[in-house]
């Protein structure tokens, strides 16, 4: 039990916060992702749901939410190089 603890601690201390500039960029990025697109990148990456669970909650079989998530993660990438390029 020692031996975890101290592993945990360990990574936490590894762990860094985000840069507020950045996290503000992730925010307003998502914000402007189509609403079903960005609901799965909240439920996947801020709530902490697999795809498989994603799809579940919000009535899609996985593959649908799948290529969706594909889609949203390509509109992010270039949401956010637009928003690094023009800072």
């Amino acid at each position: 039990r020692n031996a975890l603890a101290d592993k945990l601690r360990q990574a936490l201390d590894r762990q860094q916060e985000p840069d507020p500039a950045e996290a503000i960029a992730v925010r307003d990025a998502v914000a402007r992702l189509d609403p079903s697109q960005a609901e799965l990148v909240r439920l996947i990456h801020w709530d902490g749901f697999s795809i498989t669970e994603a799809a579940t909650i919000m009535g899609l079989n996985a593959s649908t939410a799948r290529g969706r998530y594909a889609a949203a993660k390509g509109r992010l990438r270039a949401l956010i190089g637009e928003a690094a390029s023009v800072t």
